[in-house]
């Protein structure tokens, strides 16, 4: 006791020793300075005293109990606590509470050390306010952030890591990545990751799969994280996911080279009635001249007069059916262009509409023999995105020359157009060459194509189904087995009778290059 007493003025923490009944006998300086007492004021006082409700109504109780059975709940424990102060004010406090045995001269029995916690209560509520205020942040911005350590377990996961794995964000922290991201995904990111781990930045873009088998393309960056001796102590991770975005990209792209294979096909389409309308006029003329010289000279007989009366005839029509079938062809493809700028909702006749969209990938079978029919039993007109409509048709049409019909393979593409109710239905099948079930159940999904490295980037069915079940709030069945072609059932429920305006078209419009 001794030494305690020689020690205890100068350790910083507060020493405060009682007896039996909790009334104190010692109290350091450091002690009086903590509690708000001058050194000779604990004279009398009991260590209730120095503890807020409701822990010192149960104080004595406590003492009791432990000097009647020997059992320990607070003695030879350290815990967190909550201490009063002279004024009434309470503080955190870490306390330590020993027994010294009976039988002391001095009376000392309990010995308590006290340690103020404030200063690290404060630092804990910074360190909980700048948590708080980190996950508000890598929760609200549109990525998947992380920080991962060395060992390869996440230190640190956003809300948005939930679309790889069933465990919430908060349980994401001490699993491993190859845990979270699973085999296939970890297999894509594996060799950038582990370059990061040796310090090098890693930025680049990777098509991965959800958990319910959609593929979704992320722009993923690895920043390394350097401790101040230079050694990579963990890395950062961002992920955005990019789909749509890199959709719209190549949707615009391809719809300025759908539009430039249609302006070629429709100028090659328009070159030949242009071009007999302009040999028959120099038919006429010339036959024209002829009659005119003979007529001038006076040997014009009544026979010539009738055969250049016939032929006359004749090349008025020939030349008048000729520029009507091209100002047909320029109109009907200037409507599609400039429906595809337009992107805005209008009054159509749908089976006429979808004709003439037809007419205007006629050029593509040009050199093949693929027959496109339009099978219509009746008009159907309602407000609608001529746009969209277009996109189907040119789609699964470019979908069927490209994939279904191997080149010179005569074939058939049949539409149909009908009207049940307040419903739409609208059926696109070929005879080609059909899919297998593995590429048939897949062919929807955006990024997938059979024709990886030769120019297919897999939107084009995708981009059906999106307008299909997004813009038109409908519904696309596809059928196909090898050998039997294929089959799109589309059922758009007509907007006037559902009581609904046509929903926003998206702004970017879309004629895409179909790829399986």
């Amino acid at each position: 006791m001794e030494t305690l007493r020689l020690v205890a003025p100068v350790i910083p923490d507060a020493i405060i020793a009682a007896d039996t009944r909790g009334d104190i006998l010692y109290a350091n300086p450091a002690a009086s300075r903590l509690f708000g007492y001058r050194d000779d004021d604990w004279q009398g006082r009991n260590v209730r005293e120095l503890a807020p409700a409701p822990h010192r109504d149960a104080h004595d109780g406590y003492l009791n109990r432990y000097l009647a059975t020997g059992e320990a709940r607070l003695i030879g424990k350290g815990r967190e606590t909550e201490a009063m102060r002279r004024d009434g004010s309470t503080f955190p406090v870490r306390l330590a509470l020993g027994d010294m045995g009976a039988g002391k001269s001095d009376g000392w029995r309990f010995i308590a050390l006290i340690q103020d916690l404030t200063s690290e209560y404060q630092h804990r509520q910074q360190l909980q306010t700048q948590h708080d205020m980190l996950n508000l942040v890598i929760n609200r911005v549109p990525a998947l952030v992380a920080y991962v350590t060395p060992d390869e377990r996440y230190r640190l996961a956003s809300a948005t890591y939930s679309i790889f794995s069933s465990l919430p964000a908060d349980q994401v922290p001490g699993h491993q990545v190859r845990e979270i991201l699973g085999e296939a995904r970890y297999a894509v990111v594996e060799p950038y990751f582990r370059k990061a781990l040796q310090g090098e930045e890693q930025a680049y873009e990777a098509d991965l799969p959800e958990p319910d088998g959609e593929i979704r393309r992320f722009e993923i960056r690895y920043t390394p994280d350097r401790a101040p001796d230079g050694e990579v102590r963990g890395v950062l991770i961002l992920a955005l996911d990019v789909t749509a975005q890199r959709m719209m990209e190549i949707q615009a792209s391809e719809r300025l080279t759908a539009l430039g294979g249609l302006v070629a096909g429709v100028a090659h389409e328009v070159n030949n009635p242009i071009g007999i309308a302009n040999t028959t006029a120099s038919h006429l003329e010339d036959a024209t001249q002829r009659t005119r010289e003979a007529w001038i000279a006076g040997t014009l007989t009544r026979s010539e007069l009738e055969k250049y009366m016939n032929e006359a005839e004749q090349a008025a029509k020939l030349i008048a059916d000729n520029l009507q079938r091209s100002a047909r062809l320029v109109r009907e493809f200037k409507q599609v262009a400039a429906d595809q700028r337009a992107a805005e909702p209008r009054r159509i006749e749908l089976c006429g509409y979808l004709e003439e969209v037809l007419d205007t990938l006629r050029p593509l079978t040009r050199h093949r023999p693929v027959a496109m029919t339009l099978d219509c039993a009746d008009p159907v007109t309602l407000t609608d995105y001529p746009d969209a409509w277009a996109q189907i048709l040119i789609n699964l049409v470019q979908n069927s020359l490209t994939h279904g019909f191997i080149e010179h393979q005569p074939g058939h593409i049949t539409l149909q157009l009908r009207r049940e109710s307040d419903t739409i239905i609208f059926v696109y099948q070929d005879d080609g060459c059909g899919m297998p079930e593995s590429v048939r159940l897949q062919a929807l999904d955006p990024f997938f194509t059979t024709r990886r490295g030769q120019g297919g980037n897999g939107l084009g069915l995708s981009i059906v189904h999106n307008l299909v079940t997004g813009l038109f709030r409908g519904s696309l069945k596809l059928e196909s087995r090898p050998g039997h072609g294929v089959r799109f059932t589309i059922r758009r429920p007509l907007p006037e009778t559902s009581g609904d305006a046509p929903p926003p078209y998206p702004r970017t419009p879309t004629l895409a290059d179909i790829d399986r």
